[in-house]
């Protein structure tokens, strides 16, 4: 599986990364990481990369997740599934990121345990 994930917070990633690990996953998977604004930009003008999953925050520093979800469901990556993986609960920014095409939304749980539940979740799911 290729996934792309979309973070800017090392806590988040190291947790993510963590889980994969552990779960036994990392060895079928390729993970890309974009953490700013001017990566994605990066990303989105170069040739297309195959990517399978994108998981990504809604609120990064530079940008917001709904912006992000529009520049990714261009004709380059409007197959791709796109899951919110974030601790945003305003439900206008659910229902905007289910109108712009995510696949899912799911709120970022607080326990290591329930981020190894919902990452293998994500992988029985959407995995290839």
């Amino acid at each position: 599986m290729n996934l792309l994930i979309i973070e800017d917070n090392s806590l988040d990633l190291e947790i993510i990364s963590i889980a994969i690990s552990e779960l036994k996953l990392n060895d079928d998977i390729s993970i890309q990481i974009l953490k700013s604004k001017n990566d994605i930009l990066n990303f989105l003008n170069s040739p297309k990369t195959t990517i399978d999953v994108i998981l990504s925050d809604m609120n990064l520093i530079e940008i917001n997740g709904l912006e992000i979800i529009k520049m990714f469901k261009n004709e380059k990556y409007q197959d791709v599934p796109y899951i919110f993986f974030t601790s945003s609960l305003y439900e206008e920014e659910v229902e905007e990121a289910y109108l712009n095409g995510a696949s899912d939304y799911i709120i970022k749980p607080e326990s290591f345990e329930d981020n190894c539940k919902v990452i293998k979740k994500i992988f029985e799911v959407y995995g290839k």
